[in-house]
């Protein structure tokens, strides 16, 4: 474990993700500054043994998160004591360490005015974040307090408590509370009884009328932090330096009052925001783990029950969606570390069709509560951004002359688009950082993040309402196929899951970086400078791939809007929504058709060599937050690495047909995936795979014996009709998936066995189609190079046994694929 040194001044040190920048308990008293890069607050669940500190981190929760440009250490330096949480690096960092005493923290401060001015603003930033921590955390305790509350009301359990028995999750037996709350249910004249198994209790409305929640809501930011003074003195430290400088060095106790006024309403939301952690991880504990709430609930119902099972599909649904919240925030993996997980997959996709005719009646009432909240939402976007005034007046100014127009996508406002274009992706970036170490689906900024909804009068109040409804949806699915909407991508980024987008021109973000070393002065004076940090990162994606994608997937880059506008749509906004978890069943069900789809060559390291295997490696699929007609196969592979995930991008709001449009997309992304593991020897028919073979196939047709000579004509019309060889491999994968597939034979034999080779179908569906005569030497041919190569895995295997080694995970894996 890689710890960060205390003991002497750094300046703008680069960490790496995973070093513990302070640890609890520790009494080292240092100021740090986080100029990039996202840390997390840990706090351990048990009394700190700094003697052991892997354990000690181990056995810690996250309570917080920090992202740059910020201040970490500082609440530590108010006190003698020793420091009461962790901070450990998630990305890569960028940091200043300043050894300084307790007693000599204003005389520091007073001495160097820049760094206080860095000080007091970095805190404000802190303090902020902290607020939109403790929202989030308050939201996430409510889906498991309302899970918790849902299991006891649902059960059959007695329904009058016990003497003596207590009211609480935290402190009661799930019968205990369950009695509880059914004896207060019998006690209420307005409060219908639930019947036993009801999904909808998971609305939570019997838990608001029993108001389980009332404590929890009562506890306000503004009753813990006098939150208007600390507007206040933010509006103050935004000030520029030539007029903050003078003024605290001349007032020395309005420096002192200020740092003294945010290290304690830091203080406060920090600690507010461990014990509210601590509640949650209790709820958590309590329902998954083992002899848990779930695991009696699931123990308790009589089995083939049909109302459970609906019952038990809506909390897998509920627990899955709050997996996400929780991996966010807390850096827990439910699934991962609770098996139970596992017991609610069976339920995860039950047909619902028939039982509830899609939504019950009461889920419809509560579909749109009301869209008052998006009045001058626009005003509600800049305030939260904190741009400069200069900014906000002209893009209001720009909107409005926008919103006027009566032919908002005609040429004659097309320099005005480009000009919305360039500050809409410029708010969107300063949004888009400012909120990164929160909940990525709050509200402001969330829906103009994920949805490009600006300004709530550009569209429809029926629109509005569609927007209303998706945004409460899932927006990251990743049960199959991983399917986000942009700044969960974004994301991926800021956290060097992946690297940023190549850029049109196909340039990637390193070789951007290794220019950047050989420009002049002069065009390093006229350029930014990107930083190889999480933030620039991201700045590297937003201005150089995703505003110029934007205009590619509306379909008409002259008519471009990158924001919602009723005028850019071509349909009801209900069909054109495109819900990730819909969109990644459909693409899986074409994978369950050509399972090899996403799999490629890669090298296996281990203790007796290497070997040659195939290993899956799902592209992410991103969802633009605009309107359009296209969708776009981008990059097959992040940089030069061959196990990395592509990634595909297409409009949140998509014109065309998804049946048409998802296996095209998979045979671009075949095509251009083999032509890259290839390399030079992409045309050749054994080197190449499926794109060389299919390419020999299309240049030297006229050769070919196996073709007629109706087939050889067919092949010249076909050839002339389109316009590249990757165009003629989509077509003739489309009619191998859709067509051949069901058993309509449209192919001549030569592609035909081509796609059988390298695009197989599922073992079973081969083996129904082998039963024809004109497959069945194509399956015999298969069958044989897959025994072959599973011989040669199988005496892999009993090396490693031989040797008492653990076979790799990969070569298991590998072994499966070749049995599907």
């Amino acid at each position: 474990m890689e710890r960060l040194n205390l003991t002497e001044e750094i300046k703008r040190k680069k960490v790496a993700a995973g070093t513990v920048l302070i640890l609890q308990g520790d009494s080292a008293k240092v100021m740090n500054m986080l100029h990039s890069g996202l840390a997390e607050v840990l706090s351990c669940r048990t009394e700190p043994d700094v003697s052991d500190p892997e354990a000690l981190i181990e056995n810690s929760i996250r309570v917080g998160l920090i992202k740059g440009e910020s201040i970490f250490g500082i609440l530590g330096i108010r006190d003698d004591g020793p420091y009461e949480t962790s901070i450990r690096a998630v990305t890569d960092c960028i940091v200043t360490i300043i050894p300084v005493k307790h007693e000599e923290i204003m005389h520091l401060l007073q001495s160097r005015i820049s760094l206080n001015l860095q000080v007091l603003r970095a805190l404000v930033q802190r303090i902020e974040s902290s607020v939109f921590l403790y929202n989030n955390y308050k939201y996430l305790w409510h889906k498991f307090a309302s899970i918790a509350d849902a299991l006891a009301l649902a059960g059959n359990f007695p329904e009058t408590p016990a003497p003596g028995a207590l009211c609480s999750r935290e402190s009661s037996s799930l019968r205990e509370y369950a009695a509880c709350l059914r004896s207060r249910i019998n006690a209420a004249e307005d409060i219908t009884k639930p019947e036993p198994w009801d999904h909808n209790l998971f609305l939570g409305r019997t838990q608001q009328a029993l108001k389980l929640y009332e404590a929890q809501d009562e506890k306000t930011v503004e009753n813990m932090i006098d939150y208007q003074q600390l507007l206040f003195f933010k509006r103050l430290v935004q000030k520029p330096d030539e007029v903050l400088i003078p003024l605290f060095k001349k007032d020395e106790p309005l420096n002192f009052y200020i740092f003294q006024f945010m290290s304690r309403a830091l203080g406060t939301m920090v600690n507010q925001n461990m014990h509210l952690v601590t509640a949650i991880d209790e709820l958590i504990r309590k329902l998954f783990q083992k002899e848990g709430w779930i695991e009696q609930i699931l123990r308790m119902q009589t089995r083939g029950s049909e109302k459970a099972a609906v019952f038990n599909h809506y909390l897998g649904k509920f627990c899955w969606r709050c997996r996400q919240d929780a991996k966010k925030l807390m850096g827990v993996n439910l699934a991962a570390e609770f098996p139970v997980y596992s017991s609610l997959g069976q339920y995860q996709n039950l047909d619902m069709e028939g039982r509830h005719s899609g939504k019950s009646g009461e889920e419809k009432k509560t579909q749109s509560p009301g869209l008052a909240k998006y009045t001058n939402i626009l005003d509600k976007i800049l305030e939260f951004s904190d741009m400069d005034g200069d900014f906000i007046d002209s893009f209001k100014e720009n909107i409005r002359i926008f919103r006027k127009s009566d032919n908002k996508l005609g040429g004659g406002l097309r320099e005005l688009r480009d000009t919305l274009t360039q500050q809409y992706w410029k708010l969107y970036e300063h949004c888009f950082l400012k909120i990164i170490d929160t909940d990525l689906k709050g509200f402001i900024p969330g829906i103009m993040l994920h949805f490009g909804l600006v300004d709530e009068s550009l569209v429809s109040k029926e629109e509005l309402a569609v927007i209303d409804e998706a945004y409460s949806k899932t927006l990251y699915s990743d049960d199959a196929v991983p399917v986000m909407t942009l700044p969960y991508f974004l994301e991926k980024i800021y956290r060097s899951e992946c690297g940023p987008s190549i850029t049109e021109m196909g340039q990637t973000f390193r070789e951007v970086l290794k220019r950047q070393t050989k420009m002049t002065k002069a065009q390093k004076s006229s350029s930014y400078m990107y930083k190889d940090t999480a933030e620039d990162r991201v700045r590297f994606e937003l201005h150089n791939v995703a505003s110029q994608t934007g205009g590619l997937l509306s379909g008409a880059r002259q008519r471009a809007v990158p924001f919602l506008c009723s005028d850019a749509f071509t349909g009801t906004l209900e069909r054109l929504l495109i819900e990730p978890e819909v969109f990644g069943g459909k693409v899986n069900s074409y994978r369950e058709r050509d399972f090899s789809v996403f799999y490629r060559e890669v090298v296996l390291r281990h203790k007796f060599g290497t070997d040659l295997i195939y290993k899956e490696v799902v592209p992410y699929f991103v969802l633009y937050p605009l309107s359009g007609s296209r969708a776009m196969m981008w990059q097959e592979l992040d940089g030069t690495k061959r196990e990395s995930p592509g990634r595909i991008f297409l409009p949140s709001f998509f014109s065309e047909n998804l049946e048409e449009i998802i296996p095209t997309l998979l045979a671009q992304f075949r095509w251009e995936l083999q032509k890259t593991m290839a390399g030079v020897k992409w045309t050749d028919p054994i080197e190449g795979g499926i794109v060389g073979l299919y390419y020999d196939y299309i240049n030297f047709y006229r050769k070919n014996p196996k073709l007629t000579p109706e087939a050889k004509e067919k092949m010249r019309e076909f050839i002339q009709k389109t316009r590249s060889d990757r165009d003629r491999f989509t077509s003739d994968y489309l009619t191998w998936v859709n067509y051949e597939y069901e058993g309509r034979l449209r192919m001549n034999p030569v592609v035909r066995e081509i796609f059988y080779r390298y695009a197989s179908f599922p073992e079973e569906h081969r083996r129904e189609m082998a039963k024809k005569p004109i497959f069945t030497d194509m399956e015999t041919k298969y069958q044989n190079r897959v025994r072959k190569e599973l011989l040669r895995l199988e005496s892999r295997k009993k090396r490693f046994e031989k040797a008492g080694e653990k076979v790799p995970r990969e070569i298991e894996e590998y072994i499966s694929y070749l049995n599907m």
